[in-house]
């Protein structure tokens, strides 16, 4: 193996374990051991280190921790004994960037200190990635912020850090971009909290738009049709969750005829590809749009099958119940209490999955 095809093989790790979390570890320690097969260079070696401490994030960060020191250390002595090179410096940022994601998941179990090492890392890494070009390192960057300020419900903060930043992330990057962009909105509803204009704006005219007709959201008609279309969109859990938070965009800015459309048929995506947990999280918001416009048999349809969707789900119990509740002030016509209690069927949900936070 050559060392163009060692590095090609480290950096299969991002998409491989945002899929299977579990084959992260063994891809990592694979790396490792081919590039000591190379004689352990030294920009393989700290790579493969930097994955290695990934793999080790969700269940050891401390020794997470301490496995990406070791990969920094390696890019200082590197960068002592001669100039890096701008992909060494690269990857350097990169494994800041990681670093400060273990910083953040330490903050979150309450060691509070690591809040800002967290915060200070992808400072460091974003300046460095801005420094040599690169839009996408940087974008990453940006969404290991946000992802630092949703954890700790600063959901604002968040938005306005990862927004701008939409377009320039790809792959799996940009599918934890959606999960986050709707984590922040829900919550952000869910506790009255509005949304400025100037967010909504830019939302709706540049970063969601941008990123809903990218390439890889499009699929090509047989027949190419004349320039300037964009192909009909494909059905993934991608595209559903980026027209969720079109939706809330759209509700948020009063123009709610476009946003109960769009949200139906980011519904419909979501039942067809059989994830319904998600369905029944989006009927959350379904439901008042319904009850906006008056039609209250559609609103107790929605609040129903929410329910038997929940019904087989193991561990769903909580859930059943705070579903439960909300049905039945649903069927009261409560208004007083459905927010209240649509609140609690989210953070009930939270509980069966959350967002994936890269």
């Amino acid at each position: 193996m050559t060392a163009k095809e060692c590095r090609a093989f480290l950096d299969r790790w991002d998409e491989l374990t945002f899929r299977a979390p579990e084959a992260g570890r063994a891809h990592a320690a694979e790396g490792l051991a081919r590039v000591e097969r190379l004689g352990n260079p030294p920009e393989l070696h700290a790579r493969a280190v930097t994955f290695m401490g990934c793999s080790l994030r969700l269940c050891d960060p401390r020794r997470a921790l301490a496995v990406l020191d070791r990969a920094l250390a390696i890019y200082r002595r590197q960068g002592a004994a001669a100039a890096p090179g701008r992909q060494m410096l690269l990857d350097e940022a990169d494994t800041r960037r990681r670093l400060s994601l273990v910083h953040r998941d330490l903050a979150a179990l309450g060691h509070q200190d690591h809040r800002d090492r967290a915060l200070d890392e992808t400072d460091r890494a974003f300046k460095l990635c801005v420094a040599l070009g690169d839009r996408e390192g940087a974008a990453r960057c940006q969404l290991a912020r946000a992802t630092i300020h949703i954890r700790f419900d600063e959901y604002l903060p968040g938005l306005r850090v990862l927004l701008p930043a939409l377009p320039d992330l790809q792959g799996s990057y940009s599918i934890a971009a959606a999960h986050n962009v709707k984590t922040a909105l829900l919550w952000s509803r869910r506790r009255g909290i509005p949304i400025p204009k100037d967010l909504r704006r830019l939302a709706l005219t540049r970063s969601i738009r941008l990123v809903r007709l990218a390439p890889s959201s499009r699929e090509r008609w047989v027949d190419t049709p004349a320039s300037g279309s964009h192909g009909r969109r494909k059905k993934t859990p991608e595209d559903a969750l980026w027209r969720w938070n079109l939706a809330i965009f759209l509700e948020e800015d009063r123009r709610y005829h476009d946003a109960l459309r769009v949200l139906l048929t980011a519904r419909d995506d979501l039942a067809a590809l059989g994830m319904p947990l998600y369905v029944a999280e989006i009927a959350l918001d379904v439901a008042p749009l319904y009850a906006r416009f008056g039609m209250w048999d559609k609103v107790r349809g929605v609040a129903a099958e929410a329910v038997r969707l929940l019904g087989d789900f193991p561990g769903s119990a909580q859930a059943v119940a705070a579903y439960g509740l909300w049905a039945q002030a649903i069927e009261a016509e409560d208004h007083e209490h459905l927010a209240r209690l649509a609140a609690a069927c989210g953070t009930a949900l939270g509980q069966l999955h959350d967002a994936p936070l890269q």
